[in-house]
Order: C-alpha cells, then structure tokens, then sequence
C-alpha cells in the first residue's frame, strides 16, 4: 500500500516535469562595502527571505537596499557610493577657497556639486570652477 502511494507521489512529479527539490537556506549575507545591514544578522535564512542594507554617513546607495536568499544563493546587487572630501591642504595646493563659505573642509555626497573661487590670481586654463563629486573622485580647479 505504502508502495502504491509512493509510486502515484513518483509518476505525478515525473508528470509535471521532473523530481522537485527543496528550496536551499543561505547563510550570512556577503559584506557591504562601507555599508552595513539594518538589523542584527541571524546563522541562516530560509529561501527568499531578504535583507536590508544602508550606507555610512556621506555615502549614497546605488541600486536596491535589499539582498534576497535565492535557493542558496544571495542575489541583489548593490553599492555605497564614497563621498569626496575637500580640506586645507587641497585648498592650499590648488590656490582656491569654497565660494560661499570660509570653511576649511567641506563634504560632498556622490553626485553633488561644490564651486570654488581663486584665492589670487585667475583659474587656469581648462580648469572649471564648479565640480561634481563622482564616487569619492573630484577634480579640483586650479589657479595661478
């Protein structure tokens, strides 16, 4: 009898398109560069429960906040965008100043703007006085 039930369980699987498996857990998320999760890590997740991630301070998120666990695999694809710091000594090297502020050192989110004025003489050539801020890089103007 047990036999029966067990074959009918076989051919009903072979006919809906073959042997189904269950769902693998996952375990601990991989890292997020210069982010961090939103809740305290558990051992293992079940298939499809998610996570969520933020960025540090500064840093801006591309893509979803969310990594899922896809039959044991994490899938979702994120990144933390760094911030791009102007100080002193940048200011100094490159003879400029912030334009609307007497601070000596300012940041500036992903994709932000800063604008600069001489602080003597005029910029040179090429050089333009107000820069976006590209994942931590900014090319500071320069003056003569």
């Amino acid at each position: 009898k047990i036999f029966k039930k067990m074959l009918l369980l076989y051919m009903s699987i072979i006919s809906i398109g073959g042997w189904v498996s269950a769902p693998v857990d996952c375990g601990n998320p991989p890292p997020l560069d210069n982010g961090d999760t939103t809740e305290t890590l558990k051992n293992r997740y079940s298939h499809d429960e998610r996570v969520e991630f933020r960025c540090q301070n500064y840093h801006v998120m591309e893509g979803e906040p969310f990594k899922t666990c896809v039959n044991g695999e994490w899938s979702g694809d994120m990144k933390c965008l760094k911030p791009c710091t102007v100080n002193k000594n940048s200011l100094n090297n490159h003879n400029i100043r912030f334009k609307y502020t007497y601070m000596n050192k300012l940041y500036a989110e992903h994709n932000d703007e800063m604008e600069f004025a001489c602080k003597s003489g005029s910029p040179v050539a090429g050089s333009h006085m107000r820069v976006r801020c590209l994942d931590g890089e900014i090319r500071l103007p320069t003056c003569q």
